[in-house]
C-alpha cells in the first residue's frame, strides 16, 4: 500500500511542476530577472515543451598522470674554499666546480660584473685585482635552463702593491 501512495504523491508533484509558469522582467538598468511569481510588468515565458530532459553524461574517472621525479643536481665548488685567501702577485685565481650527476651543459662563473663560461667547471682567471671578491657558479643545460647554482661565496686575493715596493 505504501509504494502506491508514494507513487501517487510523486506523480502529483511532477504534474504540478509541469504546469508551473515562468515570468520574465526587464529591469530599468537592462538586466533580466526570471521568477515563478507574477510581478507587475512581467511577461509570461512560453516554453517549447513542458518536459525538460538532460541526457545523462558518462563520467570518466580522472586518471592521474604518473608523477615525474625531478632529478636532484648538486653543484659544488672544490677549490677555493669559501672565504679562502689566495696569495698570487700575478692575480691568477683558479676556481673548480663540479655537478653531480653529470650532464652536458655549461658552467657559468659570475664574479663582480663579469661572467665566465666553461664546459668543464675549470676557471683560470688572470690579473684579478687584489681584495675581496664575491662569486657564484651556476650550471645551465643545453637549452639554457639553470639546473643548479651555488650560494654566493667569497675569496680574498693578496697581491703585492705597487705602492709598497722598495726603490
Amino acid at each position: 500500500m505504501l509504494p502506491r501512495v508514494l507513487s501517487f504523491m510523486c506523480l502529483c508533484l511532477f504534474a504540478s511542476l509541469a504546469n508551473a509558469k515562468i515570468y520574465k522582467i526587464v529591469n530599468a538598468d537592462g538586466s533580466i530577472t526570471y521568477s515563478d511569481k507574477p510581478i507587475p510588468g512581467a511577461i509570461e515565458v512560453k516554453l517549447k515543451s513542458n518536459a525538460t530532459t538532460i541526457p545523462a553524461q558518462t563520467i570518466h574517472p580522472i586518471q592521474e598522470k604518473p608523477s615525474i621525479k625531478k632529478k636532484s643536481y648538486r653543484l659544488s665548488v672544490s677549490k677555493p674554499s669559501d672565504g679562502a685567501t689566495i696569495r698570487n702577485n700575478l692575480g691568477k685565481v683558479s676556481i673548480t666546480a663540479s655537478l653531480e650527476p653529470q650532464i652536458s651543459g655549461m658552467y657559468n662563473l659570475l664574479m663582480g660584473d663579469k661572467t665566465y663560461r666553461s664546459p668543464t667547471g675549470q676557471f683560470q682567471l688572470d690579473n684579478v685585482d687584489r681584495g675581496e671578491h664575491s662569486y657564484q657558479i651556476t650550471f645551465t643545460d643545453n637549452t639554457g635552463k639553470v639546473i643548479a647554482s651555488t650560494s654566493p661565496r667569497v675569496l680574498y686575493l693578496h697581491r703585492t702593491s705597487i705602492i709598497n715596493r722598495p726603490n
